[in-house]
């Protein structure tokens, strides 16, 4: 499997487009704040979110927090498999439907 991008239906969202070959890095920028080391982080860049949209589309269990947080919000995570492109799509309100290649 290749992964070709994971988009969004809201402008909040900055899809993700993956290289064609090699691999994608999502870095953050290191946070400091004030002189302790305990105060800097990498969150907030959205890697792990990232992961777990990926899985959502791919057909994880219900994430109920989703329906709560970002209700109407939709996902499409494209892929390829053995030179096939594929598209799963899936919404936060509506999570028992997932539609491969729009059924």
């Amino acid at each position: 499997m290749r992964l070709i991008s994971l988009t969004a239906n809201k402008e909040e969202f900055k899809s993700i487009y993956f290289n064609r070959s090699g691999i994608t890095l999502i870095l953050g920028k290191q946070k400091s704040h004030g002189v302790s080391e305990k105060g800097k982080t990498y969150n907030g860049v959205g890697k792990s979110l990232a992961i777990a949209l990926i899985h959502f589309c791919l057909g994880s269990n219900k994430n109920t927090e989703y329906e709560r947080a970002i209700p109407e919000w939709e996902f499409t995570l494209e892929f390829e498999i053995a030179g096939q492109r594929m598209t799963s799509r899936r919404k936060t309100s509506a999570q028992n439907r997932i539609y491969l290649n729009d059924e």
